[in-house]
């Protein structure tokens, strides 16, 4: 059953072109969104070992099609840079491939020889792999508090703010000039979209404690950080007016669908640090923080007052100028 599920597998990524005779069949469009949720399926993978031992008898370009479906969480139009390319991955690439990598002058480092356990841990490689090795292997003193509500974080000054790191799951704050942003990676959530993120965090509880470094979980700390910032269909809104969230999804689904996973997750260093960014920026910034409070607890206040007191200076001058 692994040889045919691979077969099959390794046939689709060679028809994935969309002019391929398999996806132009009814059956195979209407059915290509669970097909492509059903590869990633944590439940679903194929050992590595079986898929490069089936890619001795046809070439197959694993890693452009892993990476093409990696794009699935980039919002349309947002290309991800050569250079952050989350580690050229080589292996299981056919014959053809091998053969001239093998022209080029051999294996290449050890990164480009990297070989997932399967297709799942592909995915997952291919969007925070480019993370840098000290915020991935960083252990944050443990936060004074555990969450930061998006309310909390609109009254001291820390705006949700697109990231434009290469990897995914970046969520770390950036202290401004006069506010602060809590920087995040954007993500184009749909039902695929939602269910690979729900795999690669089950993939990352099922494998923790593997690397002395790191607990691993990188993009469950990303999740824990949005199930944080979200607790109405408000909230969610206000992601998507901030170019953090994209999709056809409805705000009520994205709420539910964070809220719900987010009870599931394992709290990581990714998100301890974020907490510990926040925590310092509180420190450091008091009065600031202080000031922009009053401004934000009490703007209408404030706007009203402003705008009464321009009417009357200008009262004042017309009767000054009628004397």
């Amino acid at each position: 059953m692994m040889f045919l599920d691979g077969c099959f597998l390794l046939q689709y990524m060679v028809d994935s072109d969309d002019a391929a005779p398999v996806l132009r069949n009814r059956m195979t469009l209407s059915t290509g969104p669970s097909i492509q949720k059903d590869i990633f399926l944590l439940e679903n993978q194929i050992p590595w070992l079986v898929l490069e031992a089936l890619t001795e008898f046809m070439s197959v370009d694993v890693r452009r099609f892993v990476d093409g479906m990696g794009a699935k969480f980039l919002p349309a139009g947002k290309a991800k840079p050569e250079n952050g390319l989350r580690r050229t991955l080589w292996g299981c690439t056919g014959r053809a491939t091998k053969a001239a990598d093998k022209s080029r002058g051999g294996g290449g480092s050890a990164e480009q020889q990297y070989k997932p356990p399967h297709l799942l841990g592909f995915l997952r490689f291919t969007q925070v792999g480019s993370m840098p090795e000290d915020m991935v292997t960083y252990t944050a003193f443990f936060p004074r508090s555990l969450s930061s509500s998006a309310v909390e974080l609109a009254e001291i000054g820390v705006v949700p703010t697109p990231s434009t790191e290469p990897w995914f799951g970046d969520a770390r704050v950036r202290r401004g000039h006069l506010v602060g942003e809590l920087l995040l990676s954007p993500v184009f959530l749909s039902e695929v979209t939602a269910c690979w993120l729900v795999n690669i965090a089950a993939l990352e509880a099922s494998t923790a404690g593997a690397s002395r470094k790191s607990d691993g979980f990188v993009v469950s700390s990303y999740l824990s950080v949005l199930a944080m910032l979200v607790d109405r269909k408000e909230d969610v809104h206000e992601l998507r007016r901030r170019r953090l969230l994209h999709g056809a999804l409805s705000n009520k689904q994205a709420l539910g669908f964070f809220k719900g996973l987010g009870q599931h997750l394992r709290f990581g260093g990714r998100y301890f640090a974020a907490l510990e960014e926040i925590d310092s920026y509180k420190r450091h910034r008091s009065l600031r923080i202080a000031a922009h409070k009053f401004v934000y607890n009490n703007y209408r206040f404030i706007a009203a007052f402003l705008s009464v007191t321009g009417v009357l200076i200008g009262i004042f001058k017309t009767l000054v100028a009628l004397k």
